[in-house]
């Protein structure tokens, strides 16, 4: 009798609403980069391990793991990158070449790179549905270096595009917010809608003068109906916690209230903690929970709280696991306590980025009132 009442009382908890979906597959660690490689499946590894053991899923009410399966996900990828792409990432994926010199394919790359779009478009699915106020796509490969006819960066298929795409193509959203804030400018994703106006893509990233791709510089603007709708911050090497949060909070929360955006995406890269090894940006944990409180309150204020947040970058496994129980906490209201010190900019780099700023709210004065 108690067995049966648990089990009926676990599908109710089931079939109600929760604050958070977060989207995973163990298929996404057979993708394998080699030794060595910074992206490696000893990322997610780490992430999940730190979820596990906080006990963050217990709390049902607030976050619930889901698995995704491929479906209709070709249709989907279709969308952004033609069937010449898609046969390219399978050919590189069964003879395990490299798409670039930093991407290498293994036999199991093109089922967790579905398997990664397919994440995202259910994060997607669960919010617009309202089954989740937000989502977390816990998905690898990576997407946001991935342009319509390249894989490159790590990338193989552009995920928050993909989920863009669908979204403006089968539930008529024409003003979707993007804000990336991974550590390395989403060359792909701006490439995709340059000249759409129905995605607003704001990106952070370290400047392109000093990391990969190279791209991603205050004067890239957008094009033809899309001219306006791409807004880009370059920061310098050692950027801190409180000079990129005035970034975000001075560029990003004022343009978006103006756009009025149906529903906020956000490609949410790890590697601008200050641990990480490939890159120079000196944020913390606390910094990644700040943006997400802000990118909650924008989704909060403007979309009834619609919020998709997907996973990019971050390569240094003594952090994850801290980004990643600051940002689920952020996103579920689940209080997790995370201990990591932060490092600060000197003068010099503060006041490069109030001059940089000022240059960007210069540029974007063309477009929003700013």
């Amino acid at each position: 009798m108690n067995e049966d009442y648990s089990d009926k009382t676990r599908m109710i908890i089931m079939s109600q609403k929760v604050t958070t979906a977060l989207i995973y597959h163990p298929k996404y660690l057979d993708h394998d980069t080699g030794s060595g490689h910074p992206e490696s499946r000893y990322r997610l590894e780490a992430m999940m391990k730190a979820i596990k053991e906080s006990g963050l899923l217990k709390h049902e009410s607030s976050i619930r793991l889901f698995q995704p399966s491929e479906g209709n996900t070709e249709k989907a990828i279709l969308r952004i990158h033609p069937k010449s792409h898609i046969e390219f990432v399978k050919k590189i994926s069964a003879s395990s070449t490299y798409a670039d010199p930093d991407t290498p394919a293994s036999p199991d790359t093109y089922e967790a790179a579905v398997l990664a779009a397919s994440g995202i478009l259910l994060a997607g699915e669960k919010v617009v549905d309202g089954e989740a106020k937000n989502a977390y796509a816990m998905v690898r490969p990576p997407g946001h270096h991935a342009g319509s006819t390249s894989a490159r960066g790590f990338c193989f298929f552009n995920n928050i595009a993909i989920l863009a795409e669908q979204l403006h193509q089968q539930n008529n959203f024409d003003r979707i917010l993007i804000l990336d804030c991974d550590c390395h400018h989403g060359n792909g994703t701006q490439e995709i809608f340059y000249d759409k106006q129905y995605i607003l893509y704001i990106s952070f990233h370290q400047d392109g003068r000093t990391l990969y791709p190279g791209t991603g510089f205050q004067d890239e603007v957008g094009m033809g109906e899309g001219e306006g709708y791409t807004v880009n911050v370059p920061l310098p090497p050692l950027t801190d916690h409180e000079s990129y949060l005035k970034a975000v909070r001075e560029i990003a929360v004022p343009i978006a209230e103006q756009y009025k955006p149906q529903i906020v995406l956000m490609s949410n890269g790890f590697d601008a903690h200050h641990l990480d090894p490939i890159s120079s940006l000196q944020l913390t944990a606390e910094t990644y929970r700040e943006v997400m409180k802000t990118a909650i309150g924008i989704a909060n204020n403007l979309c009834g709280g619609k919020l998709v947040v997907t996973l990019e970058g971050g390569y240094s496994l003594e952090a994850l696991p801290r980004c990643i129980l600051s940002v689920l906490s952020e996103l579920t209201g689940v209080k997790i306590e995370i201990n990591d010190p932060r490092p600060n900019s000197d003068e010099r780099v503060r006041n490069y980025i109030e001059k940089l700023i000022t240059e960007v709210k210069r540029i974007q004065s063309n477009y929003w009132d700013i």
